[in-house]
């Protein structure tokens, strides 16, 4: 309730809170169950949610596990750990005091802990998410909390199968597993420019939002983790890449290749009523519409980097599948083993955003 309470807040309809609760005590009033659909729904606030919203609330519960929870830290470590001692590498040479000049970009940032921790690093870090649950989750847990292990959340209550007991599949894990605010006044110590001065998110089709001309050679790094297989295009993530990357930027990338637009999967999806975070469209009037575009490009690994080459990208690291293997908000004490074999590449763009293009 308290992310609902913001998330109105964020969209100015924060008067809609008094319909929610109880004139008198000012307690919230009780969920009940729409008579018509058999949905859960909030007197006061029509209509009753849908089955896509329920999904779409579930996948937040379980991302914040991931990413706010101690438990979650086996897969953040698994995913984050590789990037951020890359970079530590890569800027050696430049005092950590210093590191606010660096900008890096992070599209699909989800409940933004990678954005975070880039943050409390020094540098200037920027999240990009289309998902507004994702957002109104992020900004709750970065700006509204107020000590850490404030939330008792049941990640997986919601999710059925391969548990090995009730206790299990109702268990409660404790979010956040920082108090943010703490964090980035430490990090603070570390860098000329405060946390909050250097760590934003925005909203937005990644492809549509940064391939515009006052995005052109904005950032010295973009960092991809699990994102690139929510393209509808990949040709489209790479163009974006280019425009926004400076000369002598780099990419860095950690990841599967599960297209989520792989028709029979995302016909699988639309059966379960179960999105991905990237799949929400929006509506908008620019000529190019990111992932709301008809048409599905799905390219093996290999096409990847060719095409990598072709966009004036030149590699410089490169970790094959078994360098990495990690689950994906998977509950590890489950009797079913979700496990992902990501490769993770760093490429340096060599060539300006003019001459970007296929030869």
């Amino acid at each position: 309730m308290d992310i609902l309470e913001t998330g109105l807040k964020w969209a100015g309809l924060e008067q809609l809170m008094e319909c929610i609760k109880d004139p008198n005590t000012g307690q919230v009033l009780p969920i009940h169950f729409d008579n018509k659909t058999g949905h859960p729904c909030v007197p006061g606030l029509m209509p009753s949610s849908e089955h896509v919203d329920f999904s779409k609330a579930s996948s937040t519960l379980r991302h914040l596990h991931r990413e706010w929870s101690q438990e979650g830290n086996v897969e953040r470590s698994a995913c984050f750990k590789p990037l951020t001692e890359y970079l530590k590498d890569h800027f050696k040479d430049i005092p950590r005091r210093e590191w606010h000049k660096i900008r890096i970009l992070n599209p699909g940032c989800g409940l933004g802990r990678f954005v975070f921790d880039l943050a409390c690093m020094g540098f200037e870090a920027e999240g990009c998410e289309i998902s507004y649950h994702m957002l109104i989750g992020s900004m709750h847990m970065m700006n509204f909390v107020a000590r850490a292990e404030q939330y008792q959340i049941h990640p997986f209550a919601l999710q059925g199968t391969n548990h090995l007991t009730h206790a299990n599949r109702v268990r409660h894990i404790k979010v956040p597993d920082i108090y943010p605010r703490d964090e980035l006044m430490e990090a603070a110590n570390y860098s000329a420019v405060p946390g909050s001065e250097r760590l934003g998110i925005s909203s937005g089709d990644f492809s549509v939002v940064y391939k515009q001309e006052e995005y052109m050679g904005r950032y010295d790094v973009v960092a991809t983790i699990f994102f690139l297989d929510t393209a509808k295009n990949p040709l489209s993530y790479i163009e974006t890449v280019a425009n926004c990357l400076k000369p002598g930027g780099i990419w860095m990338n950690l990841g599967p290749l599960k297209w989520h637009f792989e028709p029979w999967e995302h016909a699988k999806r639309e059966e379960h009523h179960t999105h991905s975070t990237s799949a929400d469209v929006i509506d908008n009037n620019h000529e190019d519409y990111g992932i709301a575009n008809p048409g599905v490009v799905l390219l093996a690994e290999e096409d990847i980097l060719t095409l990598l080459a072709k966009y004036g990208f030149e590699m410089l690291k490169y970790e094959g599948i078994e360098a990495h293997p990690t689950g994906y908000i998977h509950d590890q004490r489950s009797m079913e083993t979700n496990m992902f074999f990501p490769s993770f590449w760093v490429a340096k763009k060599i060539t300006s955003s003019t001459e970007i293009g296929l030869k």
